[in-house]
């Protein structure tokens, strides 16, 4: 709610901001974070369950060592599945927009967490300490940007990665809408054993059409005549 919230106020002020790339990005990663990474995490977590290691563990009390590695390992698994829902729910619209594809996406966004958070952070510190000592809006302005110059810094050591930036034809707009509904599919509930299939099937089968289709759509597959070029 409170992102369509935020959502229909921006577009009530700019409503053009729809068409943007960051627009787009923004929100439609974060409503993927929303409503994918819950189920992701429980998927992972019942490939990773061991019954008779559970009912042991109801029997006593752990040792520190033993809660604090569970911790640290429903902790992992919550990062982990926040990275892959975050790249593979912008992959199509960074595709549309950008015509590339980066292959350390899940990586890097791990990589960059800390760094995105400390300027979000910075910047939140930056407006509210200005509000409170107008004077100081200098010095608050010069501690904000330290992390950003941080953020900067690991992106740029990411480009430097080799697949950093692979060329991707732009994918059509119809493939990119049902490449969402796709993944649509795989949060509806259903019983019938084909439907079960098919709903886990149709985020492979999204990723899969968004990374082959365009290849072989009649632009692609054009050649040059004799003796002439094209890019």
């Amino acid at each position: 709610q409170l992102l369509a919230v935020s959502v229909i106020a921006m577009l009530a002020y700019h409503p053009l901001d729809l068409f943007n790339a960051g627009f787009q990005l923004s929100f439609g990663t974060v409503l993927a974070l929303v409503i994918f990474t819950g189920p992701l995490v429980k998927f992972f977590r019942n490939e990773m369950r061991d019954e008779d290691a559970e009912a042991l563990a109801g029997l006593q009390r752990p040792h520190w060592v033993t809660a604090w590695w569970r911790w640290q390992e429903r902790a992992g698994v919550r990062v982990l599945a926040g990275a892959i829902v975050a790249w593979v729910a912008s992959m199509p619209l960074v595709a549309l927009h950008f015509e590339q594809l980066n292959t350390w996406a899940v990586a890097g966004g791990i990589f960059l967490a800390p760094f995105v958070f400390a300027a979000l952070l910075g910047g939140l510190f930056k407006v509210v300490l200005t509000l409170l000592w107008p004077a100081m809006a200098g010095a608050w302005a010069d501690m904000a940007a330290w992390p950003i110059d941080g953020m900067q810094w690991a992106v740029e050591l990411l480009t430097h990665l080799p697949g950093s930036a692979i060329p991707l034809p732009a994918p059509p707009v119809w493939m990119v809408f049902g490449f969402y509904v796709l993944l649509f599919i795989a949060t509806v509930p259903c019983s019938s054993t084909l439907l079960v299939l098919c709903k886990r099937s149709a985020p492979f089968t999204a990723c899969a059409a968004l990374l082959l289709a365009p290849f072989h759509t009649e632009v692609a597959q054009l050649h040059p005549g004799a003796g002439e070029l094209r890019v």
